[in-house]
C-alpha cells in the first residue's frame, strides 16, 4: 500500500485532514469529533431549531441528539483509527507527508498491517 493510499484511508471526508478524535456513527462512517460538533452547531445557527439532529454526510442517516447531554460525544471514539493515525504520523511525518525520504521501516509495515486488519474487522 502506498503512503498516499494510507493517508487517504485515514483522512476525514469533512475537513480533509488526518482524523482527530475520530467518532464512529452507528452507520459505520467516521468523522473528526470537531467536524461533527461544527456540523451540529452550524445547523442550529442556521435553523434555530430546538432539536439537535445530525445527518451523516455520506449516507444521510439521521441521529437525534436533542436529549443527549453529551452531544457528539455520545458516538464512540474509534481507538483503532486513533492508533493508525499515530502510526501514519510517526512513519510519514506529522501531517502524513512522505517527504522525509526515509526508507520504509517496521513502523510502515505495522501501519499497513494494522490498516488491513481494521478493514477486515469492519
Amino acid at each position: 500500500m502506498e503512503a498516499e493510499d494510507l493517508k487517504a484511508e485515514l483522512t476525514c471526508p469533512i475537513c480533509m485532514d488526518l482524523f482527530r478524535e475520530p467518532r464512529r456513527l452507528p452507520c459505520g462512517h467516521v468523522y473528526c469529533r470537531v467536524c461533527l460538533q461544527d456540523m451540529l452547531t452550524r445547523k442550529y445557527l442556521n435553523t434555530r431549531a430546538c432539536e439537535r439532529v445530525l445527518s451523516c454526510p455520506e449516507c444521510r442517516q439521521r441521529y437525534d441528539l436533542t436529549f443527549e447531554a453529551a452531544g457528539v460525544d455520545v458516538f464512540p471514539r474509534d481507538f483503532k483509527l486513533v492508533r493508525l493515525v499515530e502510526l501514519c504520523q510517526k512513519s510519514f511525518g506529522r501531517h502524513g507527508d512522505d517527504d522525509g525520504g526515509a526508507e520504509a521501516g517496521a513502523d510502515d509495515e505495522t501501519a499497513v498491517s494494522a490498516l488491513d486488519f481494521h478493514r477486515v474487522g469492519c
